[in-house]
């Protein structure tokens, strides 16, 4: 199996499992007891470790493996904190894509108001794109539907 297929499997067999049980369980009609919502951290908490795995065995960017998992986790951390802050979700999703060179991770969420998410400041987001440019990237975040909102971190990628 090519790397980008493993990385693909991995993805989708692990984190994307997680988090597609964290979605239906905020998505349900009735509100969350205590232990439901502190099974979804959980499980969100997991999804970020499987997801450094994940990286751990992907081909490197710019930067050492652990700074980049670093800044790729710090990402994902800071987009489902957004979402959370700023909409009310009934999914937030995060996929990650690896092309020849570069990588590109996504924080989607719905649940988003006529506004824009937040009062204009955006210190974590502000953080993590300077560090991205630095490593010559960007992070970027934008409407994608109606009542949906999407943060992109690209950064390039090295081949091993």
């Amino acid at each position: 199996m090519e790397p980008d297929s493993r990385l693909a499997q991995a993805l989708h067999e692990g984190v994307a499992q997680r988090l597609a049980g964290v979605a239906a369980a905020l998505g349900a009609a009735q509100e969350l007891t205590p232990e439901a919502r502190d099974r979804c951290v959980e499980e969100l908490r997991l999804a970020i470790r499987e997801l450094r795995a994940v990286i751990e065995g992907a081909a490197g960017a710019a930067g050492s493996q652990d700074e980049v998992e670093g800044l790729i986790c710090d990402f994902v951390a800071e987009g489902i904190r957004n979402a959370l802050k700023h909409a009310e979700p009934n999914v937030i999703a995060f996929s990650g894509y690896l092309a020849d060179d570069r990588i590109r991770v996504e924080v989607v969420n719905d649940g988003v108001s006529d506004q824009p998410p937040g009062d204009g400041t955006h210190v974590g987001l502000e953080l993590i794109g300077g560090e991205a440019i630095r490593r010559g990237g960007s992070v970027a975040a934008e409407p994608v539907e109606p009542d949906s909102w999407c943060t992109t971190l690209t950064l390039p990628r090295r081949r091993a």
